[in-house]
């Protein structure tokens, strides 16, 4: 008896460890930012003649407040060469809208 209520005290025990120890799901925001950052560096990447050269210099973001609405905004300074093997950098900006189910990513590049 005595050692039927010890089992059953660890599997609960086990059970509440494992529950703890589950991923939690990530936020909507997370998500969005996770999208920007990875659609913006495929544009960069793909904007080169020589995407293989593709490096990344530096990064900016955050979140801007405009018409009421959240904007998360993604700046990357990235460089790549061209065809006589001369590096050059570029920027690209790239934004989603915080609560936008659909994802969608704009972007700007600068030469």
């Amino acid at each position: 008896m005595k050692a039927e209520a010890e089992r059953r005290g660890y599997q609960k025990k086990m059970e509440a460890e494992k529950e703890r120890e589950k991923p939690k799901p990530l936020s909507e925001k997370i998500l969005l930012q996770n999208d920007v950052i990875f659609a913006c560096k495929d544009i960069a990447r793909n904007s080169l003649n020589y995407p293989d050269s593709f490096e990344v210099e530096n990064t900016n973001s955050g979140i801007d407040n405009q018409n009421g609405k959240q904007i998360y905004y993604f700046t990357l300074d990235y460089s790549g060469v061209n065809a006589f093997n001369v590096r050059g950098t570029h920027t690209i900006e790239c934004y989603g809208t915080i609560g936008d189910l659909s994802h969608s990513v704009t972007h700007k590049i600068f030469n």
